[in-house]
């Protein structure tokens, strides 16, 4: 009877999981909230790629959706290359080169998939993508497939490592799910075209392989996170913390599968920043608009930690990670605890470490506030 239980208790298992897939699916999509200059530069990127124009600029160039840059009428998330920009009564504009979006492209490239598909289709049925209507709808399906549906198939990898970090306790593993999923900032961020929460599902999916025995799941793994690297520059941090965590381990051989895995999204990296800046490692915030950088700054937009900004992400009202996602309250003391009495797993090191490098970016970073929004958006792929 013991395998026969076993098999029931799995398959029970797989419909758990796929319940609150589809609980975070419906939940996610319904709640839309349109678009402001963020999602505007990415959808700017996906529209301008798919769609023909008779104006000429290089590929993934926004220049169309900005005739009057310094105005800020469609975005100000841009960045310019090559040649300079100058500053007006009413902002920046660029002389000798073209815009482009400041953000990692990761999202924008599976909007175009999407949008590549949905483009011919409309027109082969007689509608118009460019009335306002249908490209409203566009952007909607869009953000469907580049945000919620990741967060999707994140929601069936979470269960399972939930299962397998409480040694199968269902009630804890429930609780951790409804914390992640309906308790952090995951959900009111997956319900706009950003970056972060399809980074965050990217990020659970490569933990979820990473914990998984040497074999081709480590290869999965390194492809999750190099997407996540694609949607969030700053989950660079996982892959270097998963490739310091297999070199003390000295486990060489899931080392060089995780790398391999990270090849594709690290080709794709390269690609999309040697087209748009000429430099397959040149990012583009390091073009970005003038009117978010600071003389003497590290790209512009890092230099010495802002005391402000430790508060304000901690615990201000409006930004404060332990206001608004109290549960986490109660991390720092389990993992102290964990570690004292040398208990503490290679994955809690890994996410302790990440944390903290995710942390001091954030306060040195200029615009740690994340603008007019709420809470530490930056801080969410590392939030899993």
């Amino acid at each position: 009877m013991g395998p026969i239980f076993k098999t029931a208790k799995q398959c029970c298992d797989v419909r758990i999981a796929c319940g609150f897939a589809a609980l975070v699916f419906f939940t996610y999509a319904y709640n839309y909230h349109g678009a402001t200059w963020n999602q505007n530069s990415r959808f700017d990127m996906v529209f301008t790629t798919v769609e023909p124009s008779s104006a000429e600029q290089p590929l993934f160039a926004i220049d169309r959706f900005l005739p009057a840059p310094d105005l800020g009428l469609n975005t100000g998330d841009w960045s310019y290359y090559p040649g300079t920009c100058r500053q007006t009564e009413k902002g920046w504009l660029g002389e000798g080169g073209h815009y482009y979006s400041n953000k990692a492209p990761g999202p924008a490239l599976l909007g175009i998939i999407a949008y590549g598909i949905l483009h011919p289709l409309e027109r082969s049925l007689g509608m118009h993508p460019d009335q306002p209507g249908v490209a409203l709808a566009n952007a909607y399906l869009i953000h469907l497939w580049a945000t919620v549906l990741p967060l999707t198939l994140a929601a069936l990898a979470a269960y399972q490592l939930l299962l397998n970090l409480t040694k199968q306790d269902r009630k804890r593993t429930f609780l951790g799910m409804l914390a992640l999923f309906w308790g952090s900032l995951l959900w009111p961020y997956a319900s706009q075209f950003w970056g972060h929460a399809t980074a965050a599902a990217f990020v659970i999916i490569g933990l979820w392989g990473f914990m998984k025995p040497p074999g081709w799941l480590q290869a999965l793994s390194g492809l999750a996170i190099g997407l996540a690297v694609l949607c969030e520059y700053s989950c660079a941090f996982f892959v270097i913390g998963m490739c310091v965590t297999r070199a003390v381990q000295r486990d060489w051989c899931s080392l060089g599968l995780l790398l391999a895995g990270g090849l594709i999204p690290f080709s794709l990296f390269a690609w999309y920043h040697w087209i748009c800046f000429g430099n397959p490692l040149a990012v583009a915030n390091l073009y970005n608009n003038p009117g978010f950088r600071d003389t003497g700054a590290v790209g512009g937009l890092f230099s010495t930690v802002d005391p402000e900004a430790i508060v304000g992400l901690t615990v201000s009202p409006d930004k404060g990670l332990f206001l608004l996602m109290p549960v986490l309250g109660i991390a720092i003391p389990a993992l102290y605890l964990r570690a004292r009495e040398r208990l503490a797993t290679a994955l809690e090191w890994l996410c302790a470490g990440t944390i903290a490098a995710f942390f001091i970016m954030n306060i040195s970073f200029n615009g740690w506030h994340g603008g007019m929004c709420i809470g530490p958006r930056y801080q969410i792929p590392v939030l899993p």
